[in-house]
Formats: structure tokens, sequence, C-alpha cells
């Protein structure tokens, strides 16, 4: 794999000219070529990375074989700046809205009795029950990949995700939430 550094900065480029759809092509590419090459030392015989590593007498950092988590949460910017800008939902993988399915049942339970409870603002004949506009699509999405090991799975990230990336994602809800407020 190229250093992280080089493609944290293409990364950059393409989350600069909005091209979310070719940064998340480009990161699943990455993706799995490090499943690749893991595949080949691990079909080689080389007991750890860190071995490999002692092996070859170049840099640690162009040997590395998990993608780095600057650049996944360069990917996470670029879906909570599409939200938060309201870009249209160009996304062609569905985005699970059940976000706290799985292990936080109790959490959505808390959330449904305040829900039911909570005073309800008059519905617009012309707005249907279902509707989720692009901002919350885009969230729901980086939400999803923060879920159980989900990014590090499909990113093949170097590690779990770190504060940075929640912290990017609360940051574009209370950006989206202040936005729509203001409309009202």
């Amino acid at each position: 794999l190229p250093s992280a550094m080089c493609y944290t900065a293409v990364l950059n480029a393409l989350r600069k000219n909005g091209r979310i759809d070719r940064l998340e092509e480009t990161l699943t590419e990455l993706a799995n070529a490090s499943r690749r090459i893991r595949r080949k030392y691990a079909q080689e015989g080389v007991q750890s990375m860190q071995e490999k590593f002692d092996l070859d007498s170049s840099s640690n950092d162009s040997n590395n074989t998990a993608i780095d988590i600057v650049a996944f949460n360069t990917y996470l910017a670029s879906l909570c700046d599409a939200a938060v800008n309201q870009l249209p939902f160009l996304s062609t993988e569905s985005v699970d809205m059940n976000i706290f399915d799985d292990g936080m049942s109790s959490f959505h339970i808390d959330v449904q009795k305040f829900n039911d409870s909570s005073p309800k603002p008059e519905k617009n004949k012309n707005q249907s029950n279902n509707t989720t506009s692009p901002s919350e699509k885009y969230l729901y999405k980086a939400l999803n990949l923060l879920k159980h090991d989900n990014a590090k799975t499909k990113f093949s990230l170097a590690q779990d995700p770190d504060l940075l990336s929640y912290n990017t994602i609360l940051t574009a809800a209370a950006k989206c939430s202040k936005n729509n407020n203001a409309k009202k």
C-alpha cells in the first residue's frame, strides 16, 4: 500500500471537490488491496506483520497493511459535509435507518417511550411519515459505520474508530439540527 500520507492527501482532495462517491471507491479499493496483502502474508507463513517489517529494509509506514484512521475520518467528514450542506444523496447502497438495532435495543425502547409521550407537532398533509432528508441519510450512513466493527471490517482499518470519528458526526448532527431549526 502507499503510505498513509499519500492516500490521505488524495482523499482530502476528493473531499474538497465533493466527490464522496469516488472517495468511498478509493477507500474501498485500498481496503481490498490491504486484505490481499494480508492474505499473501498469511499464505507465505509470515508469523506477524512485525516480522515482515523486520525483514524489509524500508520504513514501516510504506509497508503498512491496514488503512489509517485519518483516511477513514476524512471519509466520515465528507459524509458529514454533505449532510450539513444538504447535498442530494447519491449513494447506490441502501442506508440502514434502524441504527439502534442489534445490541442497543434498550436504548431504542427508551427513545421510543420518550417519543410516544412527547407532544407531537401538527403533521403537514403533504408530508409522509417516512420522509428522510438527504442530510439524515448521510448522517445515518456515517453513524452505521461506527456501529459494531462495521468500519474496521469494511475499510480494513488499523484501529477502531476514534473520538474524532464520533465527534465529527455529533458536530454535523448539531449543525443540521441548527440549520433545520433556523428554517422554521
